[in-house]
């Protein structure tokens, strides 16, 4: 796993180093290492669940480069290519792909799908753990400077 992780981590951080909107290279990180601590504890796929936090923002790059909204889902093409480049199997890959389309979708939402695999699961949580405390206001501010939001 950890030869996946630093591979990802070579061309990722290339992806999001220019990211002013608080979901950069650092963001990842602590996405990635939120994730593997919650794993420890709830079980899952600990591989799936690494790859997956360290790719589930792709979307955020394709979006900054366009300027219109890109979702997870319209990411896949692009997260699949980095994919491609790694060790993982087809069916690796394919859960990866999974987790990150869902990884925005939560079980209350009215026309959201709703996931049930610990992956993407705790993909959600960890994601959402960095939105809180110091460095989710952090976040938030530089999430609302980067899109010309106002308070």
């Amino acid at each position: 796993m950890e030869k996946i992780i630093r591979q990802l981590e070579i061309e990722v951080k290339g992806l999001f180093h220019k990211d002013s909107s608080g979901h950069d290279f650092h963001h990842l990180k602590r996405t990635l290492s939120n994730a593997l601590v919650i794993q420890k504890k709830e079980g899952g796929d600990e591989l799936i669940i690494a790859v997956a936090a360290f790719l589930h923002d792709i979307h955020r790059i394709i979006q900054n480069e366009s300027g219109t909204f890109c979702s997870p889902k319209d990411s896949l093409p692009k997260v699949k290519a980095i994919l491609d480049r790694t060790i993982l199997t087809e069916a690796q890959k394919d859960k990866v792909l999974y987790c990150i389309e869902f990884h925005e979708e939560y079980n209350f939402s009215e026309n959201g799908k709703t996931v049930d695999d610990i992956e993407t699961l705790i993909l959600q949580d960890a994601d959402n753990l960095d939105a809180l405390g110091a460095i989710g206001i952090g976040r938030t501010f530089s999430y609302g400077g980067a899109n010309n939001i106002s308070l």
